[in-house]
């Protein structure tokens, strides 16, 4: 397996404490993302009292697609989220050039396969406590994995977590 490589003379890696502040915010913003996905369900719920309980959780898992669509926009056309932003980092390819249009779809997807299971695995909790077990399993899978992630950058030479390491990405300061 080849490594991949980045001209030092253009780049330098973002340190930990700037990406774990970057995925804080990103995090908030997820937040922020289902609160008002789930905000406008129980709205509708209030306006239309006869419509089906179905009508929030639809909203809710909503938000799953739209938060999806934030991270690839930002990749896609910044580089960056809102979080990298903050703490003027930036993504690229290993290889030093822009994500472009399936860089970014593809950083979203690797870095999507393990956050969901968050989300998922709380939202089952509350809908089917009939079947605590699996839902526990969702949920300690996505945080295991989340923690693999940031043993992976802490350990990493380049500093890569695991989403970076399935989507060939490096995360650097941008000057």
């Amino acid at each position: 397996m080849t490594r991949p490589e980045i001209s030092r003379n253009s780049y330098s890696l973002a340190t930990f404490g700037a990406r774990i502040i970057a995925a804080t915010v990103d995090l908030a913003c997820m937040f922020l993302i289902v609160l008002l996905c789930g905000g406008l369900g129980i709205s509708i719920l209030l306006v239309f009292p006869e419509s089906s309980p179905f009508v929030f959780w639809l909203f809710l898992f909503l938000s799953i697609p739209i938060a999806g669509i934030y991270f690839w926009l930002s990749f896609y056309l910044f580089s960056k989220t809102l979080g990298c932003l903050t703490v003027s980092i930036k993504i690229v390819r290993s290889d030093g050039k822009e994500l472009g249009f399936g860089g970014g779809f593809l950083r979203t997807l690797s870095f999507f396969i393990y956050i969901v299971g968050l989300p998922i695995g709380f939202s089952f909790l509350w809908l089917f406590d009939n079947i605590l077990v699996a839902c526990l399993i969702v949920l300690l899978v996505g945080i295991g994995v989340g923690i693999i992630s940031i043993l992976f950058m802490i350990f990493d030479q380049q500093r890569r977590a695991l989403h970076d390491r399935m989507a060939g990405t490096l995360v650097v300061e941008n000057f």
